[in-house]
């Protein structure tokens, strides 16, 4: 096993999976990740939608999106943000989930 020095490698992530127990279409799941996005901007935390692997922000989107044998559901890939940023978007997506307003 090769064992390398902390300073040539650093954390990249991982994913989250946010299953909707909620059948619903295409369009209700894009209004959710809208939602999440502009309330994420609006509490000034960053947060992109789109599937853009690598990339050091956390991103959400919908996944199994044509698929005909499993139900669809958001991934959330987590980026660079420390655990207090991660925690500021948990909150914001149970917000929206969970909420009348949005």
């Amino acid at each position: 096993m090769v064992k390398l020095p902390a300073n040539l490698y650093q954390f990249n992530g991982t994913q989250i999976v946010a299953k909707i127990p909620d059948k619903r279409g295409y369009y209700y799941y894009q209004s959710l990740i809208k939602k999440i996005i502009k309330l994420a901007k609006k509490e000034q935390i960053q947060l992109s939608a789109g599937t853009s692997f690598g990339m050091p922000t956390t991103r959400i989107y919908l996944t199994a999106r044509k698929s005909g044998y499993t139900p669809r559901f958001l991934r959330i890939s987590v980026g660079w943000e420390s655990e207090a940023e991660m925690i500021q978007i948990a909150r914001i997506i149970k917000k929206v989930l969970y909420s009348d307003k949005y």
